[in-house]
């Protein structure tokens, strides 16, 4: 799917999209539920495979 079209889906100017795939800003909570729910995933599962993917350790996670 292209920028144009998420961002349409979800309701957001397509540089907002591509600010956020570049990692130039990061999205509000609302942002994320708006672009899961125009992907059809849910948000929960959406942050777990962030979280797996993530190259950070997250704060209270044992190594």
């Amino acid at each position: 799917m292209s920028q144009e079209a998420l961002a349409a889906r979800a309701g957001y100017e397509r540089a907002f999209i591509s600010l956020i795939e570049l990692g130039k800003t990061n999205p509000s909570l609302r942002s994320i539920f708006d672009i899961c729910g125009s992907l059809s995933i849910k948000p929960s599962a959406f942050l777990r495979e962030v979280e797996k993917l993530a190259s950070f350790e997250l704060p209270g996670s044992k190594a």
